[in-house]
């Protein structure tokens, strides 16, 4: 009897056992069936959102006057003074009685104060471009004015960076390691390092550019403790390493069409100062441009 009243309870067992696991793989299915349903909503309204950006960005793009525009650098001398940029465009809609101009300004301090303007070259069927020269130790702003006797229609054409691309092939960090405190002198530990990289500065011009001249002359590195100059350190002369404690390397030497240059340099340097200074890093940079470049650290240690 007892064995018999076992197997009922194995058997019952075994039945609530198989019942629970068709139930639980009846849930999965549902949560899966769930699952599948909120993933498909989901990519409706991707698609939706997809499309709806679309179709606004194709009305935006319909309203505006000024369309089609693009920039080409055609050339830019040796020593990177002036750039001859070939500007086009098109316009949705003009009155005959129009001109159509190309007007440009040297951007300083975030706006322009002058533009001058160029009559721009009629190609027909309301496209138009022009060629500028340019300085390229400044950035401007460009943009097309169309001008008859009784009013004026003008739209901003795009900026263009000449000075910031060249500045911005530079690439300078600097890290505050370790500072101290020792018989009334400051030990600090840093590191600074350079980069320069000398392709993609012009879009199409990599292979006419003069890229000696944008090579690093000198290199120095200054440290301020309590804004009073303490260190003054040549790491790079003439364009070459003549510190000790400065190394120069290609990161991507294994890139053909990548011409890039890093310098580090990592110190200890040691001066008199009070024990809760402040301490800065300033690098300055000259470039065989006669060009001089400076960054100080973001925040003081």
């Amino acid at each position: 009897m007892k064995k018999k009243g076992l197997y009922i309870i194995i058997g019952c067992l075994l039945i609530l056992n198989i019942n629970m696991y068709f139930n639980i793989k009846r849930i999965e299915n549902n949560v899966n069936r769930v699952m599948n349903s909120i993933e498909r909503v989901e990519n409706e309204v991707r698609n939706m959102e997809s499309s709806v950006q679309n179709t606004m960005n194709k009305i935006y793009n319909e309203k505006q006057w000024l369309y089609n525009e693009r920039h080409e650098f055609m050339s830019i001398d040796e020593d990177f003074k002036i750039a001859k940029v070939n500007f086009s465009w098109s316009l949705r809609e003009l009155d005959k009685e129009h001109k159509v101009y190309i007007s440009y300004g040297r951007r300083k301090n975030g706006k322009v104060e002058e533009w001058n303007e160029v009559l721009a070259k009629d190609l027909g069927n309301l496209n138009y471009n022009a060629n500028l020269k340019l300085s390229g130790d400044s950035d401007y702003d460009v943009k097309v004015v169309a001008k008859n006797e009784n009013n004026i229609i003008s739209e901003r054409l795009e900026s263009l960076e000449l000075a910031s691309a060249i500045e911005d092939r530079l690439n300078i960090d600097m890290d505050f390691i370790e500072k101290s405190n020792r018989k009334g002198n400051v030990i600090l530990k840093f590191r600074v390092e350079v980069g320069n990289r000398l392709d993609y500065i012009f879009k199409g011009l990599d292979d006419k550019l003069n890229k000696d001249k944008l090579r690093l002359k000198d290199i120095k590195v200054n440290v301020y403790s309590n804004d009073e100059p303490k260190k003054e350190i040549e790491i790079f002369k003439d364009g070459k390493i003549i510190h000790e404690k400065a190394s120069i390397y290609n990161p991507f030497e294994f890139e053909r069409d990548m011409e890039f240059k890093r310098i580090e340099y990592d110190d200890v340097v040691e001066y008199e100062s009070t024990q809760d200074s402040y301490e800065d890093i300033e690098v300055i940079i000259t470039d065989y441009l006669g060009r001089t470049y400076k960054k100080k650290t973001d925040y003081r240690f």
